[in-house]
């Protein structure tokens, strides 16, 4: 599916308030200022993902995924580099804590999961909001391994089923590190539709206000 240039400015605008969204609660949560810059939007087929994110086969991701149902029903994931993650948790937890050992890597997935969280429900917020829907998220869990590890929840395509991947990648300051993650939103041809039109219909209420 190819979007306007309309439409891809929207989705655009509509990352970009939930991406400073996230960064106000990270900041609160990590006690320090976060700043994120302007999402990168990209859509494309569930098989081209890999190539999206510019991820080689065994790169180790960390993420966290929730399932999302109502105005945007998709399966949402936020994906760090491993090194990445542990540098956002080590923020969380505090600087010189060894990231090792069965109880410090239990206090790393839930922090990630925290951080996970923070992020998926700012920008699924965002889309509620501006697009005039509910929806709602399932439980974050956390995931690691690399890209068909943090996939493999996922259903197998149908060949009548065409999924299609919405990638917003965001640049991450925090505390003088620099984090790269990107959300990932595994959605249908037919869903996919849903949001497009949403997104029409909110440009068109714009236009006429």
């Amino acid at each position: 599916m190819i979007l306007t240039p309309a439409q891809q400015d929207a989705l655009v605008e509509i990352a970009n308030i939930g991406a400073g969204k996230a960064a106000r609660h990270l900041s609160v949560l990590l006690r320090d200022t976060v700043q994120m810059n302007v999402p990168e939007v990209c859509v494309g087929q569930r098989h081209e993902l890999s190539a999206l994110l510019g991820t080689a086969p065994g790169d180790l991701l960390v993420g966290v995924r929730q399932a999302a149902v109502g105005m945007l029903t998709a399966q949402v994931s936020l994906l760090f580099h491993s090194e990445e993650s542990q540098q956002l948790v080590r923020e969380l937890v505090g600087i010189g804590l060894p990231m090792v050992g069965a109880d410090t890597r239990a206090l790393e997935h839930d922090a990630m999961t925290e951080i996970g969280n923070i992020v998926v429900s700012a920008y699924v917020g965002a889309f509620a909001d501006l697009l005039g829907g509910n929806i709602r998220l399932s439980l974050a869990a956390y995931t690691e391994g690399d890209l068909n590890d943090v996939l493999r929840h996922l259903p197998d395509e149908e060949p009548d089923q065409e999924s299609f991947v919405l990638l917003l990648k965001s640049h991450m300051r925090v505390m003088k590190r620099e984090v790269d993650g990107s959300l990932i939103v595994i959605i249908s041809r037919a869903n996919l539709g849903v949001l497009v039109s949403r997104i029409d219909q909110w440009l068109a209420d714009l236009q006429s206000a």
